[in-house]
């Protein structure tokens, strides 16, 4: 699970009301190269969406047929300004293609 393997889904399931299937990119990397880093982000993505757009979804996770999507990033470290523009602009592009997008900073635990 990692946002660097763009070929995978990271997670994914079906929210507690069965009506959405949320499938959620995992991203461990820090900020130093944004760049890059948001060139990977997109690429997966897109592999999300190709998945859902061709069908392939279903022979995945065959539990997402007749359902809404929505596609998750957790982030283990806070985006850098560029990347929240990205996001921003990523949330009304699938908004506009019917698809949920949101974002969150994994909690970190205290000891």
């Amino acid at each position: 699970m990692s946002v660097e393997r763009s070929d995978e889904i990271d997670l994914i399931g079906i929210d507690k009301d069965g009506d959405i299937v949320n499938m959620a990119i995992v991203d461990d990397l820090d900020w130093r190269d944004s760049k890059r880093h948001l060139h990977l982000i997109q690429d997966k993505i897109n592999k999300y969406l190709a998945s859902i757009e061709s069908g392939e979804i279903y022979s995945i996770y065959p539990d997402s047929r007749n359902r809404e999507f929505s596609i998750e990033i957790i982030f283990k470290h806070a985006p850098c300004d560029d990347a929240l523009d990205f996001l921003k602009r990523v949330r009304d592009i699938l908004a506009d293609a019917g698809y949920d997008f949101k974002y969150k900073l994994l909690e970190q635990g205290g000891a």
